[in-house]
């Protein structure tokens, strides 16, 4: 049973590492750690628009982003000549805007150029969108290389269509909430420090990465790969 089960772990890394990520041969020298703790994993995806509303100012309603100029999923990457990587960004460049502006996006890989018409209201500039940049959650540490530095978390891809960078961070389990009929469960805990690693993809397999010197894996098992016949 033993031996089913080291080979069962050589084989899921082996299937990893071969198509997903990393160009690295596990040796059998290497301290492979396995996991079971929480994690915070944090993927940054850009500004994302993630709805629309109408302003209304002087009696009239606007929507500066109708007529297909903005729709959700949209990725915002330039506005008025400046590169929007986040959230703060975009509102900065908003901040310095004219009544109509260049506006580059991502809608479905493709790269879209338009013009786009803020509303000034209460002195400042509004586009009528909710954005996000960020997506951050709780996963499970898998496994971790040390020789390599390398690490796997989750088993499953995180639903975002990409990601600019990504972290991930110690974390503590506050509460578990069972699942009841008609609702799933959740893990509540707390994301705390500096990251310990970042994510450099996200796959059907879970997301993967390089650990930093901030890693600890005090808590991880090693596996031993000595069997006895």
């Amino acid at each position: 049973m033993k031996k089913r089960f080291i080979f069962l772990i050589i084989l899921l890394l082996t299937i990893v590492f071969a198509n997903k990520v990393f160009a690295y041969d596990i040796d059998k020298n290497d301290k492979i750690y396995v996991g079971g703790q929480s994690v915070g994993i944090k993927l940054e995806n850009g500004v994302e628009v993630i709805g629309t509303y109408a302003i209304y100012e002087d009696g009239i309603l606007y929507k500066p982003w109708d007529n297909g100029i903005l729709v959700e999923k949209d990725i915002i990457l330039e506005f008025n000549g400046n590169k929007i990587l986040n959230c703060n960004d975009l509102l900065i460049a908003l901040s310095t805007s004219d009544d109509e502006v260049d506006i580059v996006i991502n809608r479905n890989n493709k790269i879209i150029n338009n013009k786009i018409s803020p509303v000034k209201k209460n002195n400042t500039f509004s586009l009528g969108i909710y954005i996000k940049d960020s997506i951050l959650g709780i996963g499970t540490l898998t496994y971790y290389i040390k020789e390599a530095n390398i690490f796997g978390s989750l088993g499953h891809k995180i639903n975002t269509e990409s990601f600019i960078k990504g972290q991930i961070y110690d974390a503590k389990v506050d509460e578990i909430v069972r699942p009841t009929r008609g609702q799933a469960g959740e893990k509540k805990a707390t994301i705390y420090g500096n990251p310990i690693g970042t994510v450099n993809v996200n796959t059907d397999s879970g997301v993967q990465g390089m650990t930093n010197n901030k890693f600890n894996s005090n808590n991880m098992t090693l596996l031993n790969f000595k069997t006895k016949e």
